[in-house]
């Protein structure tokens, strides 16, 4: 059937900015030259011009048109492989389910041709053709994580709050302890209040620092979370 043009090349023109990445150009006129030999009918050509732009842009829509080329072919096995290879790689593209289909077919086809039957041909598709179904543009970063997101952000909130509990706690034993040794210097007397105030400053500055350093530990915590959300979400789409 002829062939339409795409919008990938315009697409990735645009946001690849004005200076074209020389491996980008490189990637789009293999695709070029495998498209002129795929509507040509040299097939086996375009498979290996094909594989040759996807191992540069990594763009999804390449392996189905692996698939398209060599199910032409009539190697069903190859095909099968590269139809479930898109699936995996772009599993919400628009002709997902299109190439799930062609999957099936072609896993049947090697079923049949495994017990010598005669190889069915798989019904004509209004998507033979490659061009309309490429795209050089990276698919769209997966959603952040949401409970990663809230996760780190109750780690670090949580850390903050006992940190600041645990600074509270410090500086009150150090004001009583200043007021101990104030009143001592005075020539105050030693008695039980004066002996359980002591007490409690000691404790209150022990607790002060256990609670400082907890929060401290959680709040690290916190921005390892981050990190880790940071990774899972993968680097933003140019």
């Amino acid at each position: 059937m002829p062939l339409r043009l795409t919008l990938a090349v315009a697409c990735l023109v645009s946001a690849v900015g004005f200076a074209e990445p020389a491996n980008t150009a490189k990637a789009r006129e293999l695709f070029k030259q495998a498209r002129e030999r795929y509507e040509a009918g040299a097939y086996g050509e375009s498979t290996v011009l094909f594989q040759q732009s996807y191992e540069i842009s990594k763009a999804p829509g390449l392996l189905f048109n692996l698939g398209q080329a060599w199910r032409k072919l009539g190697d069903c096995g190859a095909a099968l492989k590269s139809y479930r290879a898109f699936v995996d790689a772009d599993p919400r593209a628009a002709n997902a389910n299109e190439a799930r289909e062609l999957a099936g077919a072609m896993e049947r086809c090697q079923q049949e041709k495994a017990i010598q039957a005669p190889v069915p041909q798989p019904s004509s598709s209004p998507s033979d053709s490659p061009a309309e179904l490429v795209s050089l543009v990276a698919p769209p970063p997966p959603p952040p994580s949401p409970w990663l997101t809230a996760a780190a952000i109750s780690l670090d909130a949580l850390g903050l709050a006992a940190v600041a509990t645990g600074a509270g706690l410090s500086w009150s034993a150090q004001a009583r302890s200043s007021e101990l040794e104030q009143f001592y210097a005075a020539g105050g007397v030693w008695t039980a209040d004066r002996a359980t105030a002591e007490r409690l400053g000691q404790r209150e500055s022990f607790v002060g620092a256990i609670v400082l350093i907890s929060g401290v530990a959680v709040a690290l915590v916190g921005v390892v979370v981050t990190i880790i959300r940071l990774v899972a979400d993968g680097p933003s789409a140019p």
